[in-house]
C-alpha cells in the first residue's frame, strides 16, 4: 500500500483553476468522484494511464506538473505497431482491417492512390462495406486548393499531386457509384493521412520535403474517448465538416 505524501495541492489548484469539482471532473474523465478525491488528498497516489491522460486534458496542465513519478508518455497500449514507411506495413493489412470493420470507414488523405492501385480488391470490398451498411467517408485533396498545390511543391512534384487527387477521385467515383457510400473534398493542410476502419486506425505522417509513402505509419487502436486515436479521429472530423460534396 503506498505511503502518504501529503495533499496532492497542483491538482487540487488545477481544478480551482478550471472551476471544476470533484463531481465535475470525474464526469468529464468518466471515473467516481470518490477516485478525484483520493487523488486530492494522497499525491502519491497516481491514476491509469487512461485516467491520467483525461485528468490532464481536462484541467489544462501537463501530467509531469500533477504526478512528477507519472512517466508523460503516451498511451502505449493504443499503439499497436509503428512502421518506417508506409511500405513497410504488413501486406494485407489494410484488407484485413477493410472486410472486418462493421460500422463505418473513413478514408482522409489528399489522393491515396495507392489504396486503388496497390491494395487488390480494395475498391470492391470498399463498395460492398458501403452496401451492407458500413457507413464509407472518403474526403479528398481539391486538386484545385492551395493546400494541394503547397504540398506539391513541397514533395517536389509540382502539379503532379494535383492530377493524382483527380484520378483518385475518378476510382472512388467508378468503385462507389452504386453505393450510398459519401465523397468529399477538401483544401485543408494535411499533416497526416488518416484511415479508420472501426476503432483500428492507419495514420500516415506527412513529413516537409518525403512522399507520403517515404512517411511513418501509426497504427493504432481506440480504446477510450481521451486518448491518442480519439484525437486522429476528431481531427478526421473536423476536416470533414468543412469539405465539399463530390462533383464530377
Amino acid at each position: 500500500m503506498p505511503q502518504t505524501r501529503g495533499r496532492n495541492d497542483r491538482l487540487a489548484e488545477a481544478m480551482a483553476r478550471a472551476g471544476l469539482t470533484s463531481a465535475d471532473l470525474a464526469a468529464s474523465v468518466e471515473v467516481d468522484p470518490r477516485t478525484i478525491d483520493r487523488l486530492v488528498a494522497d499525491q502519491s497516489r497516481i491514476p491509469r494511464a487512461q485516467a491520467r491522460h483525461a485528468i490532464a486534458e481536462t484541467v489544462q496542465v501537463p501530467i509531469g506538473m500533477l504526478w512528477p513519478d507519472a512517466s508523460n508518455g503516451a498511451q502505449t497500449n493504443e499503439v499497436e505497431a509503428i512502421y518506417p514507411s508506409r511500405a513497410a506495413m504488413p501486406t494485407g493489412l489494410v484488407m484485413s482491417m477493410l472486410s472486418a470493420a462493421t460500422a463505418q470507414v473513413t478514408l482522409l488523405t489528399f489522393a491515396g492512390i495507392w489504396l486503388w492501385d496497390a491494395v487488390a480488391g480494395f475498391g470492391p470490398m470498399l463498395a460492398e462495406q458501403s452496401r451492407n451498411g458500413v457507413a464509407v467517408r472518403v474526403c479528398l485533396g481539391d486538386p484545385e486548393s492551395s493546400a494541394v498545390r503547397l504540398r506539391g511543391a513541397e514533395e517536389g512534384i509540382d502539379d503532379l499531386l494535383a492530377a493524382r487527387c483527380r484520378l483518385a477521385a475518378k476510382y472512388a467515383d467508378q468503385a462507389l457509384v452504386d453505393s450510398p457510400a459519401e465523397i468529399r473534398v477538401h483544401g485543408t493542410t494535411l499533416y497526416a493521412s488518416i484511415l479508420r476502419f472501426d476503432d483500428e486506425l492507419l495514420v500516415n505522417w506527412h513529413l516537409y520535403g518525403a512522399a507520403a509513402s517515404e512517411s511513418p505509419v501509426l497504427q493504432l487502436r481506440r480504446i477510450s474517448s481521451h486518448g491518442l486515436a480519439e484525437r486522429m479521429i476528431a481531427s478526421f472530423e473536423r476536416v470533414w465538416e468543412h469539405a465539399q460534396a463530390r462533383t464530377a
